[in-house]
């Protein structure tokens, strides 16, 4: 009788910790789902700041003459953007 009750007890201790487990889990799943959004969100001002930045920069562009080609690509001195047909 005692070994049954030995056995109940452990299931008993071990069902509490897989609950505590599982709501841990829970938190954790919920916290990855928040940093997630907030990256995103991140994310999209950094978009939104390198569009300002492409669209008011007074660009200066760099560009070598000695490759000069339609699929050469121009970068600008300024603010890194990059173009196929700078508007010199």
């Amino acid at each position: 009788m005692t070994n049954l009750n030995n056995t109940k007890q452990l299931d008993e201790s071990n069902n509490i910790q897989i609950d505590k487990i599982l709501e841990l889990n829970k938190v954790i799943y919920k916290n990855i789902a928040d940093m997630k959004n907030l990256i995103y969100s991140m994310e999209q001002i950094i978009d939104e700041n390198k569009t300002f930045i492409i669209n008011n920069c007074n660009h200066k562009w760099l560009i070598d003459h000695t490759i000069m080609s339609e699929r050469t690509i121009y970068s600008c001195a300024i603010c890194n953007s990059e173009t196929y047909n700078p508007k010199l």
